[in-house]
């Protein structure tokens, strides 16, 4: 009867959470602040063509607005109706100086284009206003590109967002460490919003003791007259007196750490954790204790 080897039995880990950490509200909001910004500024910003060609029997123009983050639009119109071409001086946020044409039509209806830096927006009137003027010029083409103080202002928010968000989210992390006593080696598995984004191995053969480092985080939207944020990791210590960090930085929270600590130092050294402590019940005062077995 041929000999069959029995299947080797798995080592099942201890397994310790660790995280998740507390979130940085502050820099969460000024994400998602830079974010609408950004996506409202980029609507907003984008060039404009216009061409029009006069014929003996009509005249017609064309419009063409390009967004930096919404479709490109195009307007087409007859312009035998324009009566007169308007330009509009106003002040926009902040008291920046601004203008628009108009374009008004037999029943007063306003057609506004080029809204834009006033002298940018003056130019654009003159040349529209020269073509309306003067029945002999056949074809007119007028362009405004963004103005380059609002784009780089839109990538300084979005840097700024990205930032703030990258920064916040980075603590939405979570570790599952699993410790293999019987081949003493710790594997650490890190999950960021609940997904698997790396796993590490090393050996806790000379590891006796986990400890906390304990210091605080800086965050660089935090004003520097604050106190830093509380902020620790967890520290693998050898037989001979060696500190391994188990993170290469900190990780804001108290709690979660010490709690960490304790549950992987007995992992570690496979001893059992200590039970809750049992409070007897009381009666009129007097405690009440059992009477130990004989």
């Amino acid at each position: 009867m041929p000999y069959r080897r029995p299947a080797r039995e798995e080592e099942r880990p201890h397994v310790v959470r660790y995280g998740p950490f507390p979130l940085r509200r502050v820099e969460l909001v000024l994400g998602v602040a830079g974010v609408v910004v950004l996506f409202a500024g980029g609507a907003a910003l984008g060039s404009e063509r216009m061409e029009c060609a006069r014929s003996e029997l009509e005249t017609t123009c064309t419009i063409e607005r390009t967004s930096l983050l919404l479709p490109d639009r195009t307007d087409r119109f007859g312009a035998d109706d324009v009566v007169e071409v308007r330009f509009v001086p106003y002040e926009g946020d902040k008291r920046t100086e601004r203008g628009r044409t108009e374009l008004i039509d037999r029943i007063g209806r306003p057609r506004v284009l080029f809204d834009t830096g006033r002298e940018e927006a003056r130019e654009a009137f003159e040349v529209v206003d020269a073509f309306f003027r003067d029945p002999a010029q056949r074809t007119m083409t007028c362009e405004a590109d963004p103005p380059w103080l609002g784009v780089a202002l839109l990538v300084a928010i979005g840097l700024f967002a990205v930032g703030a968000g990258v920064t916040a989210l980075r603590q939405v992390t979570s570790m599952r460490l699993l410790v293999y006593p019987r081949s003493a080696r710790l594997r650490v598995e890190r999950r960021w919003l609940g997904i698997p984004v790396g796993t590490t191995e090393r050996s806790i053969e000379d590891v006796t003791d986990v400890r906390v480092e304990t210091g605080g985080i800086h965050p660089w939207t935090r004003q520097r007259r604050l106190a830093p944020i509380p902020a620790g990791r967890l520290l693998l210590v050898t037989r001979h007196g060696e500190e391994a960090p188990l993170t290469e930085r900190l990780l804001p929270g108290t709690s979660a750490h010490e709690a960490a600590a304790q549950k992987l130092r007995n992992a570690i050294l496979d001893v059992e954790p200590e039970p809750a402590p049992i409070i007897a019940e009381a009666t009129d005062g007097i405690a009440q204790a059992e009477p130990a077995p004989e």
